[in-house]
């Protein structure tokens, strides 16, 4: 597990505002080899992400910072698209280790989530494992743990089911 870094190796200011921010990770636990990957920040919100992601692309801060000063005009950075693409790359990983801590809450404190008959938010923690199933794309959405439906437009067949 890697730790945001402490110190900035370097660090590029954005044409339109904003900054962009480099170093290397800090080991964080465990055992690991070699060199720690380089992180970057970018501070351009509501247009990012806030929070250090992992840098996959470039290995190198030297390469970074070449390849950033070539992105320069008149000493405004622009963003080159490897690099936005590492952003949203990280911030996808953060919101599923989120969703995978709280399905991990939801079978922890199973017997508060369930009702009388002693039926939970299957549907839901499937959910949060998987990442699949999208709410948003229908405008109906079933739910039923007896009967373990609960994707779009798919209905209950038990009869049990509010929905």
């Amino acid at each position: 597990m890697w730790i945001p870094p402490k110190v900035c190796d370097s660090f590029f200011d954005l044409y339109g505002g904003g900054r962009v921010y480099f170093g290397r990770a800090q080991r964080g636990g465990g055992q690991s080899a070699g060199t720690p990957p380089i992180m970057a920040r970018i501070e351009c919100e509501p247009y990012y992400p806030p929070g250090w992601f992992v840098v996959s692309r470039k290995k190198a801060m030297l390469a970074i910072n070449r390849l950033m000063q070539d992105n320069t005009i008149d000493g405004q950075t622009f963003l080159p698209d490897w690099l936005v693409s590492d952003c949203y790359r990280g911030e996808v990983e953060r919101l599923r280790s989120i969703m995978a801590a709280a399905a991990d809450e939801i079978e922890e404190h199973w017997e508060a989530h369930c009702d009388k008959d002693g039926f939970g938010p299957v549907n839901l923690v499937r959910r949060l494992r998987t990442g699949k199933g999208d709410y948003r794309k229908s405008g109906e959405w079933y739910d039923c743990a007896h009967c373990d439906a609960g994707y779009p437009d798919q209905e209950c067949t038990c009869g049990k089911s509010s929905s």
